[in-house]
């Protein structure tokens, strides 16, 4: 029989809303709020290319059909 992982100290832990919470919780308005608000405050986002792997698995798919 298996048994499950011990947690350890460095381990994130994963906070879930209940469903009714979850679909309501974010929208587009808050969203586009909350991203306005930051860049106001000088905050960049840095957008970040695609890795190795993921053209890898581009590749992959490609070969296979």
């Amino acid at each position: 029989m298996s048994r499950l992982p011990l947690k350890t100290a460095n381990q994130p832990r994963i906070n879930r809303p209940d469903r009714k919470q979850a679909s309501s919780a974010l929208s587009h308005e808050s969203l586009a709020a909350d991203l306005a608000a930051f860049r106001k405050a000088g905050g960049k986002i840095e957008v970040l290319g695609n890795t190795n792997t993921l053209k890898k698995i581009a590749e992959a798919k490609a070969a296979e059909g």
